[in-house]
């Protein structure tokens, strides 16, 4: 074996001795270039020896790795909560599943804005911390983010500018119908809508729990985000689109409210795409007494549609009675039609049931109420306390005032 002398640099194999695995070097001795390989290598890498994955058990986790730190604490946090679900708004499942998808959806937002991939992702995983730990969302984002502050603080590694960002990010995350010029503050609203309304329950939680001018806002940011991410557009986004505090105008009063229903259920169907389903309507009855309501250009655009459009999936004989009561209630025709359906047709749906038990319960006394939202396939039964809510919020409050005054003038 020839000598050795790992100190020296490398030269070109003699062809003479090419088929040795041995370099030569400027001291005529002969390297080992497998030693000399390694050892070089040790003067100047800066890599590290590959690591079996943690895979999140607390012993593997290097002290250095911050944020999987943290995400191991929020799984803690609720696999040993004593707060059993019948005493949560959500579930322990639920929190799990959203604080995990929001920091993944973060890290994929953050790269694409250009934010800082640990604050955004920790942000997102902490951001509902005080519904995991209390159960409510009631003004959760404020009194979480001190929450979040305390759990890093304990666990360290981050600086108070890193902690101000997360706190920000975690204060303001509820506010989805307010726009700001803070990039985390943004963040934060847009990543948790975007886990969100990848649920097919969104619609009905947020229609059911937010007003409609606050829910205008979630609608606009998914719209945001679906086009910055390049996701084909969701029809329903477009839901709100017109909203506004005096939305509904009366449209038509309707003597047979039940009939015209029969119509309007055919026209929002699953059959029928979304494009071709009616806008939102309310149906308002006193007594016997039935009132339609809505936006009167929504109604006057989608009389449009349906006039100059086929669709397949309803016979003729129920296209143009469909087109009849439309022209009526977008006001294009001053009278309702003659609907075909008549009080005890064998065709009377039984999904009707619920509605019609619903508005036959009123009296003259007792007003009671139907709201439509048929590009979502959901409807809101209405009375009392939430049915004057929502009234005011749809403007028919407001409207009939108006018109009250002009009956006596």
């Amino acid at each position: 074996m020839p000598n050795t002398h790992a100190g020296c640099q490398t030269f070109p194999l003699p062809p003479e001795c090419a088929e040795f695995p041995y370099i030569s070097c400027p001291h005529g001795h002969w390297v080992d270039t497998t030693t000399f390989t390694l050892y070089a290598l040790s003067l100047s890498i800066v890599m590290e020896p590959i690591k079996v994955y943690h895979h999140f058990k607390t012993e593997l986790i290097d002290k250095s790795d911050r944020v999987s730190l943290v995400e191991r604490a929020v799984h803690d946090l609720l696999m040993t909560s004593k707060l059993a679900d019948v005493e949560r708004e959500s579930t322990v499942c639920w929190e799990l599943k959203h604080s995990t998808s929001t920091a993944q959806f973060a890290r994929v937002l953050a790269r694409k804005r250009n934010l800082p991939i640990d604050i955004c992702s920790v942000g997102m995983m902490l951001h509902d911390i005080y519904s995991m730990i209390h159960g409510t969302y009631k003004d959760h984002a404020h009194r979480g983010a001190p929450l979040a502050m305390d759990l890093l603080k304990d666990k360290g590694g981050f600086s108070d500018e890193e902690l101000d960002k997360i706190y920000r990010l975690i204060y303001h995350h509820s506010d989805k119908h307010v726009w700001s010029d803070d990039p985390l503050e943004e963040f934060g609203k847009d990543v948790d809508v975007l886990d969100c309304f990848l649920y097919e329950g969104a619609f009905d939680f947020y229609l059911g729990n937010k007003p409609l001018k606050v829910f205008v806002g979630y609608l606009e940011r998914a719209k945001r985000v679906w086009r910055e991410l390049g996701i084909p557009q969701d029809l329903r986004f477009n839901l709100l689109n017109s909203y506004s505090e005096d939305w509904f105008g009366n449209l038509l009063a309707v003597q047979k409210a039940e009939q015209a229903l029969y119509l309007l259920n055919m026209l929002s169907s699953e059959s029928v795409s979304l494009s071709f389903r009616p806008p939102p309507f309310l149906i308002l009855q006193h007594g016997r007494q039935a009132e339609f309501w809505g936006d009167k250009d929504s109604w006057t655009s989608y009389h449009g549609t349906l006039k100059s459009s086929e669709i397949e999936c309803l016979e003729p004989a129920l296209l143009d009675p469909c087109r009849e009561l439309v022209a009526a209630l977008a006001q294009v025709t001053e009278t309702a039609p003659d609907l075909p359906y008549t009080e005890g047709d064998e065709t009377n749906p039984e999904a009707f049931s619920e509605v019609a038990s619903h508005l036959a319960a009123g009296t003259h006394a007792e007003a009671r109420a139907v709201l439509f939202w048929p590009v979502v396939g959901i409807y809101e039964l209405l009375e009392g306390d939430k049915m004057k809510k929502r009234l005011e919020e749809l403007g028919v409050v407001a409207a009939q005032h108006e018109k009250g005054k002009k009956d006596v003038s």
